[in-house]
């Protein structure tokens, strides 16, 4: 009765805010993003998003970038997805560390 249909869409980063400072600096679970989500159905809009669940390995994304969303264009609400790479600081530490393996080649192997 109350389940959402999520589909999966694009979502372009509008704007990125601080809801409120902290007295000692930002908290990032304040950090909000404004992103207009284009579905494939339904006309595209905008809503506000914030950091997923525990947001322990969500990597923010930059404004003007595109990145995966879950949306339910009926409702206009709409999720981040968090399957998506570029959100996902693990996934960027793996890239980083399959392109140092490459350039390094198989004389940096250590030995011993």
């Amino acid at each position: 009765m109350f389940r959402r249909k999520w589909e999966s869409a694009d979502g372009t980063v509008v704007d990125r805010r601080t809801k409120r400072q902290g007295a000692t600096g930002s908290d990032a679970s304040l950090e909000r993003w404004l992103v207009e989500v284009k579905p494939p159905s339904g006309q595209p809009f905008r809503v506000e998003l914030g950091i997923p669940g525990w947001g322990s390995n969500f990597k923010a994304p930059m404004i003007g970038q595109t990145v995966k969303v879950l949306c339910d264009p009926a409702h206009t609400k709409a999720r981040f997805d968090t399957s998506d790479p570029q959100l996902s600081y693990k996934s960027e530490q793996r890239a980083k560390k399959q392109q140092w393996d490459k350039e390094i080649g198989p004389q940096g192997t250590d030995p011993g």
